[in-house]
């Protein structure tokens, strides 16, 4: 008896201690990516979007992370986003001394309730991204 159990032992050892971890990363290559100078006049395209919930003015994401998990929630996301905090915005002549948190607003091509369990808000108004210079956009292609 104590073969049998010693014998059990040793493949159920075996049996997990070869598991690997399942690797789910995404591949990203199919994202163009760029950096938008400024959004004045920029045409953001149709769909429905969510903007992150920062918690706080100095939080930060890493977008790319941020994508490859939607994604592995099966959230398709054709359009995104990023522009980290900053403590004031302007153009060279002028600049404002408000302090903004980081934004990262996503475009998907269908209403997700989902979505708002992921820690994402509706976008209910119309002014996405505050300070809208060097921005981080993924399109998907």
């Amino acid at each position: 008896m104590q073969n049998i159990k010693f014998l059990i032992f040793c493949l159920l050892f075996f049996v997990f201690s070869s598991c690997e971890p399942i690797n789910y990363k995404i591949d990203l290559s199919s994202y163009k990516t760029e950096t938008l100078e400024s959004l004045t006049n920029y045409q953001f395209p149709e769909g429905y979007y969510y903007t992150y919930n920062f918690s706080s003015l100095e939080d930060v994401i890493d977008p790319s992370a941020e994508i490859e998990r939607l994604i592995s929630e099966n959230i398709i996301v054709n359009h995104a986003w990023y522009r980290v905090h900053r403590n004031g915005c302007g153009n060279g002549s002028w600049t404002t001394h408000t302090m903004y948190r980081s934004v990262f607003l996503i475009c998907v091509p269908k209403e997700n309730q989902n979505i708002l369990n992921e820690n994402y808000n509706n976008l209910t108004a119309y002014s996405p991204i505050p300070c809208g210079r060097d921005v981080l956009h993924f399109e998907l292609k």
